[in-house]
């Protein structure tokens, strides 16, 4: 028996893998352009490391978008809000990775708002 048939409510609240993959893919390429952006920015001390990691990240969330709406996961009309949504979670998520610095694990992990940022800026019905 699975849980759907015993816990009716709770299966219907899960989230599907549509939205899954969307965070996923945002998160992933997000952290990508971070990290390359923090490795490039590195060469010029702590502030180029800071302006690479935010440059890069920014570009990467945008890429992210684009790829996941010419993929059809993600309604166009949504775009803004997605992109918005993103930017707010890469700036939560680069704070806490900053907390976090000497503990590169937890800091890709706070990335991961910028998926969550990315579904909850686009709206419901959105991920298709």
């Amino acid at each position: 028996m699975g849980a759907a048939l015993v816990f009716p409510s709770f299966a219907s609240h899960l989230p599907s893998m549509r939205h899954l993959r969307v965070a996923l893919v945002t998160w992933l390429l997000a952290a990508l352009g971070v990290v390359l952006g923090a490795a490039a920015g590195d060469f010029f001390g702590r502030q180029g490391l800071l302006f690479g990691a935010t440059i890069l990240g920014t570009l990467a969330v945008l890429v992210s978008i684009h790829l996941v709406v010419e993929r059809g996961w993600l309604d166009p009309k949504r775009r803004r809000g997605a992109s918005i949504g993103g930017f707010v979670g890469l700036a939560f998520g680069c704070t806490l990775a900053l907390m976090n610095i000497d503990s590169p694990p937890l800091a890709l992990l706070a990335l991961a708002l910028v998926g969550g940022g990315v579904l909850l800026g686009a709206g419901t019905n959105a991920v298709r």
